[in-house]
């Protein structure tokens, strides 16, 4: 979870974000993939998207059942996602239901550099965890990242959310610095960061 929680009542609620033109999502069709379940022969294909206004009530849900541990991040991503911010987030679907999401910071400045975006948000749903499905959000982000001219990208996460620190330690995130009691339930958090691939000679 992002860095804004510290800040996040000054956003307004209003009709969030309008749904994207036709042919924005062209670039996530590339990414479908089988769900990972050796024991399936029926592998169900997930689906990428971008979120659309009727997709805030599963993402508040899903981030307070997955986020509850560390603050009310049900009321907090989805203010976000509310926001007149220019955030992107990307809905991941099987057999056209949600089950996951990623939620993507307006670019700024950070750590002294330039064009800079953070992940204030990745989750998937408990039963749909463990089977690549993190991992391909992590990929459609960091190619629309690509897409906005985004140079790096950068998150946080809890010191003892081991499982998250693995997913993205394999796809390529370092590790920066810890935060102390940066959650709002007092947890220690650790920054990391990642060169997007476009950018790196």
């Amino acid at each position: 979870m992002g860095d804004r929680y510290r800040y996040y009542n000054e956003y307004g609620q209003n009709s969030g974000p309008e749904p994207y033109p036709l042919g924005q999502d062209d670039f996530l069709s590339g990414l479908q993939e089988e769900e990972r379940n050796p024991g399936d022969s029926q592998a169900a294909k997930i689906a990428l998207r971008h979120a659309v206004i009727s997709d805030g009530n599963f993402i508040g849900s899903l981030s307070g059942d997955v986020f509850k541990v560390y603050g009310p991040y049900e009321d907090i991503l989805l203010r976000w996602f509310k926001s007149e911010r220019d955030i992107t987030t990307i809905i991941a679907c099987r057999d056209k239901t949600q089950i996951g999401f990623v939620m993507l910071s307006e670019p700024s400045d950070m750590y002294n550099l330039h064009e800079v975006s953070e992940i204030l948000g990745i989750a998937v749903k408990p039963q749909s965890q463990g089977k690549g499905v993190g991992g391909m959000l992590l990929r459609a982000i960091e190619i629309k990242s690509a897409s906005l001219n985004i140079k790096w990208l950068f998150l946080h996460t809890a010191i003892d959310n081991v499982s998250a620190r693995r997913l993205y330690e394999r796809t390529g995130y370092t590790n920066l610095e810890i935060k102390k009691g940066f959650y709002p339930e007092g947890q220690d958090a650790i920054v990391m960061y990642k060169a997007v691939k476009r950018f790196i000679e």
